[in-house]
């Protein structure tokens, strides 16, 4: 089953990772910047309760072994950097999808439960 949160980096140190159990994916955007340090922090402790670290970067990444990296354009202007990071995250979940036999394209709206509820969604936008 995928399922997934997103926290804010500082966020996420300072309390949100104790609803991490061991086998989570830990995807980590990991710029050079401000957040950068608690972002290897971030890291290390989800090693250490044997969750898997996926961290994308545009830095040098040293200090804390994590099961992958992807690697950014250096030199980019900050302004760039969530598009970089996003198209590989796109490009899992997508991947994700196929595997487990599902179309991302049509967000289940083949499935008469999910159709409903798309129809009850939207219906109270009008």
């Amino acid at each position: 089953m995928f399922s997934g949160t997103s926290w804010e980096i500082e966020e996420a140190v300072h309390g949100t990772w104790a609803s991490t159990i061991e086998d989570d994916l830990i995807i980590l955007p990991a710029m050079e910047g401000p957040s950068f340090e608690s972002t290897v922090r971030l890291a290390g402790g989800m090693k250490a309760i044997g969750s898997k670290v996926w961290v994308l970067t545009n830095r040098a990444w040293t200090g804390v072994e994590v099961d992958a990296i992807t690697r950014l354009p250096e030199g980019e202007p900050e302004l760039f950097m969530p598009l970089y990071a996003v198209l590989p995250i796109y490009q899992f979940a997508y991947f994700a999808a196929l595997c487990k036999h599902l179309s991302p394209d049509n967000m289940r709206m083949t499935d008469p439960r999910f159709l409903n509820a798309r129809m009850q969604m939207r219906s109270s936008l009008a």
